[in-house]
């Protein structure tokens, strides 16, 4: 099942990544620097979502490994290879072949110093690619357990909380160092350090399963849920130093600190989507098209920056905020380009398989 809403966040989300890499000096960001610069913050919406969906998609279906990992792998495989390629070629500073194999077996996030190598960006892959490889295991262990919703979300709940305070006594260690150090690279990129959000994002999808037949879901209270949640994400991030100065402590924000209400704005999202009486956010087909192509608008941020800044921006004469806006523009219409005439093609010629699973009576 696809929510168009939550496809379009992703489009948000991949946005707000590519302007703090790129937009930061920007009078828009000026606008909002916190929440419009936090693309660290937004890679865990990311695995939250991740999780989310994965569970909404497969739980109460009969499960096929070879298929799931078929439909995981043509979905990732094809355009993280080409942006890898596109960086190689592109990149000023010369990498060693083991950071190239490493990149190649999606294992940069798990080996410091190599996360942010060559692709930068890419590390969240790597981490995903855990996800993906784990999540069969996990469903399994799940089901057999036949447990519900609310305990799930309490086990997940707990296992957040413990790894939000193990991450944040790591970083105000005396040991630790700002990055680029192994200490950082443990704390923000390793995907261990990323799993309870992920985790988080299971719960939610179980959570959305056994509510979403609930008829009793008001459209009011969808609607003053999901208002409510994004101006505390927006007040939040934007008031980060603020949250520190109370809290005496230096926080892990980009390592999931932000995962239960990311949670919270998906399940009631979606919830209100199934709910045929409830508020439901009109997204049209043109921001629905954005938000598929958002994987290549995130994968492909950095090649297309270094295209931009040895080629293009030289030729014309640009700097500054007119450069990046032509540089973001042209980085959407390729993402968009790249998802209807190389990603839905490739998926396409799988069409007909199995994708790991099958329409079964749930019990």
């Amino acid at each position: 099942m696809k929510i168009d809403t939550l496809t379009f966040y992703r489009f948000l989300a991949a946005s707000i990544v590519v302007f703090f890499h790129y937009g930061r000096n920007t009078a828009f960001v000026s606008l909002a620097p916190g929440f419009l610069t936090a693309g660290p913050q937004m890679v865990s919406f990311f695995f939250v979502l991740s999780g989310f969906v994965m569970v909404v998609a497969y739980r109460d279906r009969e499960f096929n490994p070879s298929g799931y990992y078929r439909a995981r792998l043509v979905r990732i495989l094809p355009t993280y290879f080409l942006a890898l390629l596109a960086a190689l070629f592109l990149e000023t500073v010369t990498y060693s072949k083991r950071a190239v194999v490493i990149n190649a077996l999606f294992l940069q996030a798990w080996l410091p110093p190599y996360p942010m190598s060559i692709n930068g960006p890419s590390w969240s892959l790597s981490v995903e690619m855990f996800f993906y490889l784990s999540f069969p295991l996990l469903l399994w262990s799940l089901k057999s357990m036949k447990i519900r919703a609310t305990r799930l979300a309490v086990v997940a709940t707990s296992v957040w909380f413990f790894s939000l305070i193990v991450l944040t006594n790591l970083m105000n260690a005396p040991f630790y160092k700002p990055y680029p150090s192994i200490p950082n690279d443990l704390v923000f990129f390793f995907p261990l350090s990323h799993f309870s959000t992920f985790l988080l994002g299971v719960a939610g999808g179980y959570f959305y399963l056994e509510w979403k037949q609930v008829a009793n879901l008001k459209a009011w209270w969808l609607r003053l849920g999901i208002a409510v949640t994004a101006i505390l994400i927006f007040v939040s991030l934007n008031n980060e130093i603020g949250i520190q100065n109370i809290l005496r402590l230096s926080i892990p924000f980009a390592a999931g600190f932000y995962a239960p209400l990311f949670l919270i704005l998906i399940l009631l999202t979606a919830l209100s989507t199934s709910q045929s009486s409830a508020y439901n956010f009109p997204v049209a087909k043109g921001l629905v098209l954005l938000g598929d192509a958002s994987y290549a608008l995130y994968i492909f941020q950095r090649p297309f920056h270094q295209l931009f800044e040895a080629y293009i921006f030289p030729s014309l004469g640009l700097s500054g905020e007119p450069a990046f806006y032509l540089y973001f523009f042209c980085l959407i219409l390729f993402s968009i380009v790249l998802y209807l005439f190389f990603e839905k093609p490739v998926k396409r010629l799988f069409r007909g398989k199995s994708f790991g699973y099958k329409m079964v009576k749930p019990t």
